[in-house]
C-alpha cells in the first residue's frame, strides 16, 4: 500500500514537474518570437534609414551638379583668337540685333557651357548709344535655349586696371591703377611693337606656352603697358588649357618685362 501511494506521489510530481517545465518552455519560445520580432523590426527601420541617406546623397549630387551647370562647367576655347565658330557667331547675331542700349563688336570667343541649353562667353568691345558714347571691354554671355533662341544673359565688364593688381595670379602684380585705353579694335595678329614685347617678356618664361591672340588695351607711364589675350597651355601632362590676360611692361629703353598673368574664370562673369 505504501508503494502504491509513493508511487502515485512521485507521478504527480512528475507531472507538475513536466507541467512546469511546459510552461517555461513556452515562455522561452514567446520570448524568443519577441525578440526576433524586435530584430526583424530594428532592420527594416535600419534598411529605410540606409535608403533615406541614399536618397538623400543623390539628392546632394543632383544639386551640386546643377549649381556646377549654373556657376561654372565652362569649357575654354584652345583658339580664342580664331573666327567664331558659326553657332557662336549665329547666336551672337540673333541676340544682338534683340539687345538695345549698347553696340558690341566681337573681340574673342571664349567658352562654352551647357545648362538647359548653351551659354556662350564672347569678348566684345562694348559702345553705349548715348550722346557721349563711352566704350569699353564687355564680358557678353549669350544663352541659346533647346528650341534654337537666343538672348543676351548678362553683360559683365571686363575691368583690366583690376585684374593687374590681382595677388591670386601668376607673376608680380603691377599695381596699375586707370588709364588704360581699350584697342581700338583688337586684332588676332598683334601689332608688331605688342608682338615684340610679347616675345621678348617670355625669353625664359617656363612653366606654360603661350599664343597671343589680342592687345585687349594699352597704358602709357614710364614706357609702355600692354594687356594681351592669349592661349595658355600648362606643360605638365595634362596640358592644362586657360584662355588668360598677359600683362607686359615695356621701359623707354625697349626691355620688357611680364609684371601679370591672369587667368578668366568666366564663371566669374555671368550673372543670372
Amino acid at each position: 500500500m505504501k508503494k502504491k501511494i509513493f508511487a502515485a506521489a512521485l507521478a504527480c510530481v512528475m507531472t507538475f514537474s513536466l507541467a512546469a517545465c511546459g510552461t517555461k518552455q513556452e515562455e522561452v519560445k514567446e520570448e524568443v518570437s519577441a525578440a526576433s520580432e524586435a530584430v526583424s523590426e530594428a532592420v527594416s527601420e535600419a534598411s529605410a534609414v540606409s535608403e533615406a541617406v541614399s536618397e538623400a546623397s543623390s539628392a546632394v549630387e543632383e544639386i551640386s551638379a546643377a549649381a556646377e551647370n549654373l556657376l561654372g562647367g565652362w569649357t575654354l576655347t584652345t583658339e580664342a583668337g580664331a573666327p567664331m565658330p558659326d553657332e557662336v557667331a549665329e547666336a551672337f547675331d540673333k541676340a544682338d540685333k534683340a539687345h538695345l542700349g549698347m553696340n558690341f563688336e566681337p573681340v574673342a570667343y571664349l567658352g562654352s557651357q551647357v545648362v538647359s541649353g548653351t551659354n556662350y562667353m564672347i569678348l566684345c568691345r562694348g559702345t553705349t548709344v548715348t550722346a557721349q558714347p563711352v566704350t569699353g571691354l564687355k564680358m557678353v554671355t549669350v544663352y541659346v535655349n533647346t528650341s534654337g533662341e537666343a538672348e543676351i544673359l548678362s553683360v559683365t565688364d571686363l575691368d583690366i586696371a583690376a585684374l593687374a593688381e590681382r595677388d591670386d595670379a601668376e607673376g608680380t602684380p603691377a599695381g596699375l591703377t586707370g588709364g588704360w585705353t581699350p584697342a581700338e579694335m583688337p586684332v588676332a595678329n598683334l601689332p608688331a611693337e605688342a608682338a615684340n614685347a610679347f616675345t621678348k617678356a617670355m625669353e625664359g618664361f617656363t612653366g606654360a606656352g603661350y599664343d597671343p591672340t589680342a592687345v585687349l588695351a594699352t597704358q602709357l607711364v614710364s614706357g609702355t603697358n600692354y594687356a594681351i589675350l592669349a592661349n595658355q597651355t600648362v606643360l605638365t601632362s595634362d596640358g592644362e588649357h586657360n584662355v588668360c590676360i598677359v600683362y607686359i611692361y615695356e621701359d623707354l629703353e625697349g626691355n620688357c618685362t611680364i609684371t601679370n598673368i591672369v587667368p578668366l574664370n568666366l564663371g566669374e562673369y555671368v550673372e543670372y
